[in-house]
């Protein structure tokens, strides 16, 4: 799905499914973890953006219904693990944006991949500064390990999920 996403021959079919998974799960760690760090930084809710872009392409789909076990007690360092990926994902987005837009041929709809703009880079420093700040002790740094660790393994499971099911069950997302 991913590779699919960097082809120049991607489908709105291939985009659609590839987003509304990756919408999905966005949705769910957003509405988990996002509230967690929203008094340190400002992060936009990529679920939202992803449904922009669906729009965008006349894909009024609602978002795959991601299935992910969160931890019982999630803290502030693990939830900073989550943001890491979750804003590493816009470094990415530099390369695999334009290459949607031009295989497509379309510059509306990859909203996800460059809300951030000219100042990704920038941003990014603002998240690596903000690890660094709030990450002081090894217990920290420990469970922020663990939060991008759940972060990236529930987002593999949930792409080889919808490879493996593509109809799976939706969520509306209400924006």
């Amino acid at each position: 799905m991913m590779q699919s996403l960097l082809s120049p021959a991607l489908t709105v079919d291939q985009y659609t499914i590839a987003m509304t998974t990756m919408g999905g799960w966005f949705a769910a760690v957003e509405s988990t973890c996002f509230g967690t760090w929203a008094d340190l930084i400002f992060v936009p809710h990529k679920a939202e953006l992803i449904m922009q872009d669906l729009k965008s392409l006349g894909h009024y789909e609602t978002l795959r219904k991601a299935k992910l076990q969160f931890p019982a007690n999630i803290n502030r360092a693990f939830a900073l693990g989550v943001l890491y990926v979750c804003e590493g994902s816009t470094l990415g987005g530099l390369i695999i944006g334009p290459r949607v837009s031009r295989a497509l041929q379309r510059d509306d709809v990859t909203r996800y991949y460059q809300c951030y703009g000219e100042n990704t880079r920038q941003h990014w420093q603002l998240i690596l500064n903000l690890l660094d700040q709030h990450l002081q002790t090894s217990e920290d740094l420990a469970q922020a390990i663990e939060g991008a660790q759940w972060a990236f393994n529930t987002l593999i499971a949930e792409v080889e999920r919808a490879q493996s099911d593509p109809s799976g069950e939706n969520i509306c997302l209400s924006a």
